[in-house]
């Protein structure tokens, strides 16, 4: 059979027509693609090309008709959201989201009763919070330093958006007691959701239903269906005119390296009965290493423990209309970080959440900025100022004195010895320069090389009198050298021990374990 052009090109195009047909009615009336990148394309220029006032530039946001706070919480390990509570068993104020309410009561001040009753569980505020009777509550609450008050709170409209916060990972890469940093490394997400519309259950977010036709495959009912997860680049993101969720700002921000900080986007949509609900989350994740200002309290260095801590505030948005809300994994995360031995000189020993408000110089009084501390509390090991530091000193006083039991008219060999044993002293004293600042206060270790200094200079003086005295009294010489070899260095340890005991006494909160035993509580 020969070959006839013509027909060729005919079928050629009849197929061509039918493949375009098919195309055109898939895109109108399916919207999802097959194809991961096709799929998330097209949401994006979707959300970009929509008219809906909702869907670009806007963040969900929540109202509510309530007090204007919710108390502490985080979650179990069956998932279950419980009350935070201190160690005298009392709740905590957690998120603060009215002016109304922070002007009476803040973030982290304790919760003695509500409506003169005494308040152990989530359940319990819900109940008295949200009850349709109660249009004004009183609370009695403790401030962090110790003070009472009572606060009365009308029922009022609020209405805010809400960044959910994860640290996914954190490592403490240094600590420098000179400058008075200390160095994060962090990969933390954060997150903002598109559910319902004001919260109506009936309504469903505008972007959730955009989500649904470009990125959720059509099945039949009850067939659960494959979900697009999309990654978008960041100027992909940017052009979507979906609002990006990082938003914050590091507090008290030295250093950070902006060629090491790597930002990746996510976009992931849950589809009821399959998941808990209707959802698309919006999710930007940042990798970085921050070094920040932290105020170190050394007067007990080196029995010292410190809080290191690591804040950030919203960077646009007042309390009022937006709120950061720290999520249950960042309590499993600082579990994991605390479980592992990895800061040189340091042992960790607890970690804190924080709610705070943020206030920079240039707003107005009163306006504030929600924003998450996480302070995590850290215990110098000792062993090294012990052994070779505090050890050796002790040693060299132990040789200083032992001239004592040097013939007294030996002047020489005996001052020989003591010049020699001040001389390491002052070594010693470059050696703990190099670990500190430049402090106005003496820490402990400042003290015991003070007090060294005075009793190296001691034997120095007795064995010059002592000299003296061979040669006009005698007996006094020899009553002098017996004090001196029963009190001398017995008395230098007991004075390094009072040291360590008032400095433990007058600063408890900042002294360790080894010696906050020595305070009565």
């Amino acid at each position: 059979m020969s070959f006839n052009p013509k027909n060729y090109l005919k079928k050629l195009f009849l197929v061509l027509l039918l493949i375009s047909f098919q195309n055109i009615t898939f895109s109108e009336e399916g919207f999802y693609h097959e194809d991961k990148s096709i799929a998330c394309s097209n949401f994006y220029n979707a959300i970009k090309n929509s008219d809906n006032p909702r869907v670009k530039n806007l963040f969900p946001r929540f109202i509510y008709k309530d007090y204007g706070f919710y108390i502490k919480s985080t979650t179990n390990s069956k998932g279950e959201w419980i009350a935070v509570k201190n160690e005298n068993g009392y709740l905590l104020v957690g998120e603060v989201y009215s002016y109304k309410t922070l002007g009476k009561i803040n973030p982290e001040d304790i919760i003695v009763n509500i409506e003169g009753e005494r308040i152990t569980s989530l359940d319990q505020f819900n109940s008295i919070i949200f009850s349709d009777n109660i249009e004004e509550i009183t609370i009695d609450l403790i401030k962090p330093n110790g003070e009472n008050y009572s606060a009365t709170i009308n029922n009022h409209w609020n209405s805010y958006a809400q960044i959910e916060y994860s640290l996914e990972d954190i490592y403490v890469s240094n600590i420098d007691i000179k400058t008075g940093t200390a160095t994060f490394a962090v990969r933390e997400a954060f997150q903002y959701n598109y559910d319902k519309e004001n919260n109506e259950d009936d309504y469903l977010h505008p972007i959730f239903l955009i989500a649904k036709k470009f990125l959720v495959e059509p099945v039949e009912e009850g067939e659960e269906p494959f979900v697009h997860i999309c990654n978008p680049t960041s100027e992909q993101f940017k052009n979507s005119g979906l609002l990006n969720p990082l938003n914050s700002d590091t507090r008290k921000l030295v250093k950070s390296d902006k060629d090491l900080i790597k930002i990746n986007h996510k976009i992931t949509t849950y589809v009821a009965p399959f998941q808990n609900y209707n959802n698309v989350r919006v999710e930007t994740e940042r990798t970085s290493i921050q070094t920040v200002r932290n105020q170190f309290n050394l007067r007990s260095f080196p029995f010292d423990k410190q809080i290191i801590k690591y804040q950030f505030a919203d960077s646009s948005f007042e309390i009022d209309k937006r709120i950061l809300f720290s999520q249950s994994f960042t309590d499993l995360t600082l579990d994991n970080f605390m479980k592992v031995d990895d800061i040189s000189g340091w042992d960790k020993k607890k970690y804190t959440i924080k709610r705070i408000k943020h206030r920079d110089t240039v707003n107005v009084e009163g306006q504030y900025r929600d924003g998450i501390s996480i302070e995590i509390e850290l215990e110098r090991k000792h062993g090294y100022y012990i052994f070779k530091v505090i050890l050796p000193i002790i040693l060299i006083l132990s040789v200083c004195w032992s001239v004592v039991w040097v013939d007294p008219r030996e002047l020489e060999a005996r001052l020989t010895i003591t010049i020699v044993c001040l001389l390491s002293l002052i070594a010693y004293n470059f050696v703990i320069d190099a670990e500190l600042p430049k402090l106005e206060y003496l820490t402990v270790l400042d003290w015991i090389v003070l007090i060294s200094y005075f009793y190296a200079t001691v034997p120095n003086f007795l064995s010059i009198i002592s000299f003296r005295l061979q040669k006009t009294d005698l007996k006094m010489s020899n009553q002098l050298e017996i004090i001196s070899k029963r009190y001398g260095l017995s008395s230098y340890v007991l004075s390094i021990f009072i040291i360590v005991w008032i400095n433990a006494f007058s600063n408890p909160d900042n002294s360790s374990s080894l010696i906050n035993w020595m305070v009565p509580y």
